[in-house]
């Protein structure tokens, strides 16, 4: 049995339900949909592109048999700690489509890949200072030196 899915941009992905089983998002709008009508009527998917539900349905189509883990248990198994496959994946993103994938995943309320997304942009975040951060997220210092230097003295903490 499968479901249709369709992105904000009208690009539609048919995929088994064994698929989207990891979506906390999908199977509670599977609740109100009987098993008849799921391949006659899409399911809208308005916060996620098609090219990033294409990735996300690629990593949960790999994910599909592994057994739905409490929060907490998965959490422990990736903290530092990512599986191989997952890394290598994930590799396949800039900042940009990393941060799309967590968006998606976080729209989607797929944790897992939730909880891997965002332990790697804690690696990537991790040990910089304030100028390497906005580098990295292309945020431009639009404050006076001493605006800058009253907040560094409020916030002595960011420099640790």
């Amino acid at each position: 049995m499968s479901v249709i899915l369709t992105s904000s941009d009208d690009k539609s992905f048919t995929v088994d339900l064994r698929v989207v089983k990891h979506s906390g998002t999908i199977l509670g709008l599977l609740e109100n949909v009987d098993a008849e009508s799921l391949s006659e009527h899409p399911i809208p998917l308005m916060n996620v592109t098609g090219e990033i539900l294409e990735k996300i349905i690629e990593w949960l189509a790999h994910h599909q048999n592994d057994v739905v883990v409490e929060r907490d248990e998965w959490r422990k198994k990736v903290s530092g700690t990512i599986p191989q496959w997952d890394r290598d994946f994930m590799e396949q993103f800039d900042n940009d489509g990393l941060f799309h994938m967590l968006m998606g995943a976080n729209y989607l309320d797929i944790r897992n890949l939730l909880d891997i997304c965002t332990e790697l942009i804690s690696v990537q975040l991790k040990g910089k200072n304030t100028e390497q951060l906005r580098a990295h997220f292309g945020i431009i210092n639009d404050f006076t030196p001493e605006e800058e230097a009253e907040m560094k003295k409020e916030n002595n903490w960011n420099e640790i």
